[in-house]
């Protein structure tokens, strides 16, 4: 699976949510409590899903 930067940052908030934290421990991503600017997991369904319903906000780093 490609892997790409993704900087995640739920619209009005610093760190991420705890639920959508256990969603991408859930799917087996990585990331600490209070997210950096970056943090690299491989792209998949489940944050097209977090963009609709979390109405994430993400950058897409080649």
């Amino acid at each position: 699976m490609k892997k790409m930067m993704i900087n995640i940052s739920l619209v009005g908030f610093g760190c991420l949510n705890p639920a959508i934290e256990s969603i991408l421990r859930f799917e087996g991503l990585n990331t600490p409590s209070c997210a950096p600017d970056f943090f690299t997991f491989p792209f998949s369904e489940i944050i097209r899903y977090m963009i609709h319903r979390y109405r994430l906000r993400i950058t897409i780093v080649y």
